[in-house]
């Protein structure tokens, strides 16, 4: 199944420089929304929607960099390209600090601009895949255990079957009939490939037993 075009949110108060850029990004094949302040895309938009925000920082109500701030408290935040006539460099430091995608100044070159939403559409592809990783580990990682998860923990440590058992206080045996069920149901066999697969689902390894 492919993943459904991402929309340009357009959050911008000037309404001849919004029409302007919705008009230029759709002759190029965007899909597009306008929202004039902060209070109409947060009620209006679908967030949950592919798509990611070209931002006024200059904006009434909240601004520009307080709707980052805002959006970056979500699990997946879209990518933002900032736009602005007032920017500078703190301002800049700190929006790209919090996962900006750029920050460009008005009045902005088309090129420049289309640029810029080019790589952020890249980024947006980077986050939608990481964020399906994570779900589809987590998913198969709740077909486990809690022995088969605690077994887990200690096998992408790289230890051994006896080394395991004598820190769980299980038969060797017994740990192999648990990294054999774990196999089956991650569908992961090597400890490298199990280790990638638990940081993806932010699944800890499990701390060295003393003096082993």
């Amino acid at each position: 199944m492919s993943q459904p075009e991402p929309k340009v949110f357009i959050v911008e108060d000037d309404a001849s420089t919004a029409r302007a850029t919705q008009r230029l990004l759709r002759t190029y094949g965007y899909q597009t929304c306008v929202f004039a302040n902060a209070a109409d895309f947060f009620e209006q938009a679908d967030l949950e929607q592919a798509g990611y925000v070209l931002l006024d920082v200059q904006l009434p109500g909240l601004s520009g960099p307080d709707v980052q701030k805002r959006l970056h408290q979500q699990q997946s935040p879209p990518p933002i390209i900032f736009l602005t006539g007032h920017g500078n460099i703190p301002m800049s430091v700190e929006s790209m600090r919090l996962g900006a995608s750029d920050f460009l100044e008005k009045p902005v070159d088309e090129t420049v601009l289309l640029s810029a939403i080019e790589r952020c559409f890249e980024q947006f592809l980077q986050s939608r895949s990481a964020v399906h990783e994570r779900e589809s580990a987590l998913e198969k990682i709740a077909r486990l255990t809690p022995r088969e998860l605690e077994v887990l923990r200690h096998v992408i440590t790289g230890a051994p079957n006896k080394t395991i058992s004598r820190h769980l206080g299980i038969a060797e045996k017994t740990v192999k009939v648990h990294r054999s069920h774990i196999i089956e149901k991650l569908g992961k066999r090597s400890p490298i490939e199990l280790a990638q697969f638990c940081a993806a689902a932010n699944i800890e390894p499990a701390s060295p037993p003393p003096n082993s």
